[in-house]
C-alpha cells in the first residue's frame, strides 16, 4: 500500500506528553521514522482507519489510566520493532506484510476492548498476566485455549460482504446487533483462513506464525535468529525494549562525550579490538608458535598478518567443530527396532498406526485423517494402491506443453501397498472409524465436542448423527445426513470438519502418551533420543543410509523442507512411485525380520507415461528440433551468425551446466581443459560463498572453447553468452531480447521454422536444463548430495565443498561428469553447424 508523507499523522492520543515518553530525543528520531517508512506508515493508516471505524475516543479517568499506558505503549513499540528492524536486519517484504496484519490485528483488539469497557472482557484482557508481558503480542499467545473458542469469532455479513468480529460472551450466544459490547470491524479485509488445524483465534492474530514472533523476539534481545540475517551494526535496544528512553539517552550522551576525546582513527582501531577474535590473548592456542608471538605482541600492522592470523584461528576453529557430536541425531535402526519390539505390543491398534506413520513416512496428523477417508492428500482405494496428491505449490503452475515436455497428465502420485502394509492400513482403517462411530453415540463425547467447537451447534444434527446407523466411513455416513437435511449443508460439513480435528487430536494426543510411557521404560535400559514427531523422517533417514540412488521420489509422500522443496521443483517423475514402494516393502521386510536382502520391484508399462512434477523437463526430440532449426537459418549477416551460435551455446549450456537463468550462471571465464572443471559463483555473500565446481563432459568443453573462439573473432567483453545489435553492441539473453532477434530475420522462407523456435523460448526457461539434469539423476543410483552440490542446493547441516569439507570431491566430479556425458548424448545431435562454425559431437 503506497501511502504519501502527507496523508499520515499520528492521532493525538499517541502524542499526548505522558512521563513514558517526556523529554526524550530518542522519540523524536522514531517519530520521524515512522513517517517515512513505508510499512510503520501503513501501521498508522490501518490504525486511524480503525479508530475512526469504530468511533473510539480515548478519555483519561483514575480508572483506565493504566490501560491507557499499556495502548500507548504498545503503539509505540510496534513502530520500534520496525526501527530496530530496518537498522539491523535485511528487510523480507513477505514477513513484514504478516508482521503489519498481525499487529494491527493484535492492536485493535487491544483498543476495542478499552473502548467496550466490558468486565468479562476485561477479566480475560486485562488482568494481572498482561502486566508481566511487554506485549500484547506474547500475552495473546498464552490465552488458554477455552477462551480463544468461547470469545472469539468471525461473522461475514452477506448483505453487505463485511466480516464483523464477535467477542461473544460466556454463554456462547451471539447478540448480532451492530455495535454492541462484543463486536467490531477490523482496517483490514479478513480472507477465509486455509489451516483448520489450527484455533479461529490464532489464524486470525497469526500466533501461529514463527517469523512474526522473530520479529518480537528479535527485538527483545537482538540475538540474531537463524532466520533473520544481521546486516548492519547492533544498536543498544536492550534498554529499549523496556522503553526507558532517558537511560538510552544518557548512555548515548556517554558515547558522544568518549568519541570527543579520541580521533576517527582511535575510533576505528577501538572498535576493531572489541570485533575481531584475533585480538583476544586466548585464542594463542589455535595458531602455531611463530603467529602466536604476533598475536601476543599486537603486531597485526600489516593486513597480511592479519590475514594469516585470521585464517589460522578459523581453520583451528573449524577442525575442532568438525569433531562435535550433534545436539539430535535419530536413533540406529537396530536401535529403534528394539525399541518397538521389546516396549509396544505388535497386536494393539496404536501400535500398527505408528508402524504405519514409520512405513509410510507420512506426517502423524495426515496419516490419521487418510485413514478416516478424509484427507484430500491422500487417499485409499479398494485395490491397495494410496493416492498422493502432488504439493502444487513447490512446482511451477505452467501447464506441460507436450509439444517440448513429456505429457504431465496427472496431479497426484500413486504408491501400490505391498500385501502386509495394506493389512496393516485396512485394520487402522477399521478400528478408528468403529471408535469414531462409538464416540458420536455418546453424551459425554458429544457434551466434550461442543464446548471445544468454535460455533453453536444444532442439536437436531446431534440427534441424527446419535440415532443414524454407522456406515463403512464417516465421509459416507455425514453424505446420508446431507442427504436428511440438505438445507443445512453448509452447518453439516462444518460439524464433520469439527468433529475430525477433535477426534484426531484425541488420536494424537493418546498415542504420544503411549509413546512417552514406553520410551521411558525403554531408557532405562538403552540410550535412545527419539519423539512420535520425528518417526515419520525415519523412513527417509533410512533410506539415506541403506536405500539405491537419490531420495527425490521419497520425498513426493512426505511433508517436505524448505531445502527440500528447492530440490524437488526441478524433477519430474514417474506418477507411480516405485522408489517408494520398493523401500517400503524391503524396510516391512527388514524390520519384521521377513528377509535379510533388499529387492528391486518390476515398473509396469501401464504407468510409464503418465508423469508428475516439474512441467519444464523438456523432451530430447524438442531440444534436438529446435538445434536443427537453428543450423537451418540461413543467413550472410555475421552478427546474425554469431547470435544463432550463441543461443545455441546458452541453451545447450543450459543442460550441460545446470545454469541458472541469471547471466552470471553462464560465465565461462574460470575453466580448466586439463582438469576439466568450471568454477562458478552464484547467489553468495561474499567472494568465498556460492561457488560451483561444474564437471565438464566433452560436450561442454567445446561449446565453451568454441564461446571463447567466438569472443576473440567478434572483440567481445563479456564473459558470457551475449547477443549483438545491428550496431554490435553487446546485448543480454533474455526472452524479449532473443523474440526481437528472431523477428528481425527474414520470415517469408522460415516461417514455420521461426514459430517453432520462438514457441520453444516462450515456453522454456534458461534453466530448464536443471529440470533434466534434476529429473534426468534422480532415477539414477547417483548420491543425492552429489546432485544438491552439482545445482548449488547446500541443505542445512551440509558443507560448501571448501576446506576440511568431507565431502569427496574426486569422486563427486567422476559421478557427475559420468551422467553429463549419458545427458548429452541423449539431447544433442551427433554433428552441427550454423554459419561456418561446426560442432562435432562424437567423442
Amino acid at each position: 500500500m503506497k501511502i504519501k508523507n502527507s496523508e499520515i499523522t499520528h492521532n493525538n492520543f499517541f502524542l499526548s506528553d505522558l512521563t513514558l515518553l517526556k523529554n526524550s530525543n530518542f522519540f523524536e528520531e522514531i517519530k520521524a521514522f515512522s513517517l517515512k517508512n513505508s510499512y510503520a506508515k501503513e501501521f498508522i493508516h490501518n490504525i486511524n482507519k480503525f479508530i475512526n471505524k469504530n468511533q473510539i475516543l480515548f478519555k483519561y479517568n483514575s480508572e483506565n489510566d493504566d490501560i491507557l499506558k499499556k495502548i500507548q505503549k504498545e503503539y509505540w513499540f510496534i513502530i520500534l520493532n520496525l526501527y530496530k528492524y530496518f537498522n539491523n536486519f535485511t528487510p523480507n517484504s513477505s514477513h513484514l506484510k504478516h508482521y503489519i496484519i498481525c499487529t494491527t490485528r493484535v492492536f485493535e483488539l487491544l483498543v476495542i476492548i478499552y473502548h467496550k469497557n466490558n468486565k468479562n472482557l476485561n477479566n480475560i484482557y486485562f488482568n494481572e498476566e498482561t502486566k508481566n508481558h511487554n506485549t500484547f503480542y506474547f500475552f495473546l499467545k498464552e490465552i488458554k485455549l477455552n477462551d480463544k473458542m468461547n470469545h472469539f469469532n468471525i461473522i461475514k455479513d452477506k448483505n453487505s460482504s463485511k466480516s464483523e468480529i464477535y467477542l461473544y460472551n460466556d454463554n456462547n450466544d451471539y447478540i448480532k446487533t451492530i455495535n454492541n459490547e462484543y463486536s467490531y470491524f477490523s482496517s483490514l479485509k479478513i480472507q477465509p483462513f486455509k489451516d483448520s488445524s489450527i484455533s479461529l483465534f490464532d489464524n486470525y492474530f497469526k500466533l501461529n506464525k514463527n517469523y512474526v514472533e522473530n520479529f518480537f523476539s528479535a527485538s527483545d534481545s537482538l540475538g540474531v535468529s537463524h532466520k533473520i540475517r544481521f546486516t548492519g551494526k547492533k544498536k543498544p535496544f536492550q534498554i529499549v525494549d523496556k522503553i526507558k528512553l532517558k537511560s538510552v539517552n544518557k548512555e548515548e550522551n556517554e558515547k558522544s562525550d568518549k568519541k570527543s576525546f579520541e580521533s576517527d582513527l582511535e575510533s576505528k582501531n577501538r572498535i576493531k579490538k572489541l570485533e575481531s577474535p584475533i585480538f583476544d590473548k586466548k585464542n594463542t592456542n589455535l595458531i602455531n608458535k611463530d603467529l602466536s608471538k604476533l598475536l601476543v605482541k599486537n603486531d597485526i600492522s600489516s593486513k597480511f598478518k592479519h590475514y594469516l592470523i585470521s585464517k589460522a584461528i578459523s581453520n583451528s576453529i573449524t577442525k575442532r567443530n568438525l569433531k562435535l557430536k550433534s545436539t539430535y541425531h535419530y536413533p540406529e535402526f537396530e536401535t529403534f527396532k528394539d525399541f518397538i519390539f521389546t516396549t509396544f505390543n505388535l497386536k494393539e491398534a496404536y501400535t500398527k498406526i505408528l508402524l504405519l506413520n514409520f512405513f509410510t513416512g507420512f506426517d502423524i496428523n495426515n496419516l490419521i485423517y487418510g485413514l478416516l477417508s478424509s484427507n484430500d492428500d491422500i487417499r485409499y482405494t479398494k485395490k491397495a494402491i494410496l493416492n498422493i496428491k502432488i504439493n502444487e505449490k513447490i512446482f511451477d503452475s505452467t501447464f506441460a506443453n507436450s509439444q517440448f515436455t513429456k505429457e504431465k497428465k496427472s496431479k497426484t502420485a500413486s504408491i501400490h501397498l505391498n500385501h502386509e502394509i495394506n493389512i496393516i492400513w485396512q485394520e487402522c482403517e477399521n478400528f478408528l472409524h468403529k471408535r469414531l462411530f462409538k464416540k458420536l453415540k455418546s453424551t459425554k463425547w458429544q457434551k466434550k465436542l461442543i464446548s471445544k467447537s468454535n460455533f453453536k451447534i444444532d442439536k437436531e444434527i446431534l440427534n441424527v448423527i446419535k440415532t443414524k446407523d454407522d456406515s463403512s466411513n464417516i465421509d459416507n455416513f455425514f453424505k446420508k445426513i446431507i442427504e436428511i437435511h440438505p438445507e443445512k449443508h453448509n452447518e453439516i460439513v462444518r460439524l464433520k470438519n469439527s468433529i475430525l480435528n477433535l477426534y484426531v487430536n484425541e488420536i494424537h494426543n493418546e498415542l504420544g502418551e503411549i509413546f512417552k510411557k514406553n520410551l521411558a521404560i525403554y531408557k532405562k535400559k538403552r540410550h535412545i533420543v527419539l519423539n512420535l514427531a520425528t518417526v515419520s523422517i525415519l523412513s527417509k533417514h533410512y533410506y539415506q543410509i541403506y536405500g539405491k540412488g537419490c531420495d527425490i521420489p521419497i520425498l513426493y509422500s512426505q511433508v517436505v523442507s524448505n531445502n527440500d522443496a528447492s530440490r524437488m521443483c526441478y524433477s519430474s517423475i514417474k506418477s507411480r512411485l516405485y522408489n517408494v514402494e520398493e523401500w517400503m516393502k524391503n524396510l516391512y521386510q527388514i524390520f519384521m525380520d521377513k528377509n535379510n536382502k533388499f529387492y528391486e520391484i518390476e515398473e509396469t508399462s501401464n504407468y510409464n507415461n503418465s508423469w508428475i512434477g516439474s512441467a519444464f523437463y523438456i523432451k530430447p526430440i524438442a531440444f534436438k528440433e529446435f538445434i536443427v532449426f537453428l543450423e537451418k537459418l540461413k543467413t550472410t549477416k555475421k552478427y546474425e551468425i554469431f547470435n544463432l551460435n550463441m543461443i545455441f551455446i546458452r541453451f545447450g549450456l543450459s543442460i550441460l551446466l545446470g545454469t541458472r537463468d541469471f547471466t552470471n550462471s553462464a560465465n565461462l571465464s574460470d575453466f580448466s581443459t586439463v582438469s576439466k572443471i568450471l568454477i562458478l559463483q552464484e547467489k553468495g555473500k561474499n567472494i568465498y560463498q556460492g561457488k560451483r565446481v561444474i564437471p565438464l563432459c566433452n560436450h561442454a568443453l567445446l561449446l565453451i572453447k568454441m564461446f571463447h573462439k567466438l569472443k576473440i573473432h567478434f572483440n567481445i567483453v563479456s564473459n558470457f553468452p551475449v547477443l549483438l545489435d545491428d550496431k554490435l553492441n553487446e546485448v543480454m539473453i533474455k526472452k524479449e531480447e532473443l523474440i526481437t532477434f528472431f523477428d528481425s530475420l527474414d520470415n517469408s522462407t522460415n516461417y514455420e521454422i521461426l514459430k517453432y523456435i520462438k514457441e520453444f523460448i516462450l515456453y522454456t526457461k534458461l534453466n530448464f536444463g536443471r529440470h533434466v539434469i534434476t529429473s534426468y539423476m534422480s532415477h539414477s543410483s547417483i548420491e543425492s548430495n552429489y546432485i544438491d552440490a552439482f545445482l548449488n542446493h547446500y541443505k542445512m547441516g551440509k558443507e560448501d565443498q571448501g576446506i576440511f569439507s568431507n565431502f569427496n570431491n574426486p569422486e563427486y566430479i567422476s559421478s557427475i561428469k559420468k551422467h553429463l556425458d549419458e545427458i548429452a548424448n541423449i539431447y544433442f545431435p551427433k554433428k552441427i553447424m550454423i554459419g561456418n562454425y561446426e560442432y562435432k559431437f562424437s567423442f
